[in-house]
């Protein structure tokens, strides 16, 4: 939903690491491979923020620029309730040269295996369809698929795990 210009990169590395400083390190999970080429952040779905929290998350906003609002449309459209849920895969990924070798998965691991130790159930949205079969195969099913969002937002598959 940004454009591709030459400030697409920039602008989502800094969004990533407000999402990151604000949410991930402090509220939830994050891991990263021994060469920082892979990381999975995990939000738990309940937070606690306090106003600094929030007034760091409205930079993100302000990034955005005119897309901010557009992006929270589909963002509401893709949260109709499904049920109880505990963590959400807020990002992950792995330095596109090096995927294939299994540090995506090393990722996942380590929460994966707490989220089933505690019967926690979890969640995440993907744009991307070659990513649907790389969560499949940690446990994900796809409890819903939207390809009509607005704003012609690329279709979207919500995945869910329940505790193996």
């Amino acid at each position: 939903m940004l454009p591709d210009d030459s400030t697409r990169a920039a602008t989502l590395e800094a969004i990533y690491r407000i999402d990151v400083d604000v949410i991930g390190l402090p509220h939830g999970d994050t891991w990263v491979s021994h060469d920082v080429t892979a990381v999975a952040v995990w939000t738990p779905v309940v937070i606690a923020l306090d106003p600094d929290d929030h007034e760091r998350l409205t930079a993100v906003d302000e990034l955005l620029g005119e897309r901010a609002e557009p992006i929270a449309d589909v963002d509401r459209s893709l949260r109709p309730p499904h049920g109880p849920v505990d963590w959400y895969l807020a990002t992950m990924g792995t330095t596109p040269e090096l995927q294939g070798r299994g540090l995506g998965s090393a990722v996942l691991a380590p929460k994966l295996a707490d989220l089933d130790h505690h019967r926690h159930v979890a969640r995440l949205d993907t744009s991307d369809p070659g990513n649907v079969r790389f969560y499949e195969r940690h446990g994900f099913t796809v409890i819903r698929h939207v390809t009509d969002l607005p704003h012609d937002a690329p279709a979207t598959w919500t995945m869910e795990r329940r505790p193996m």
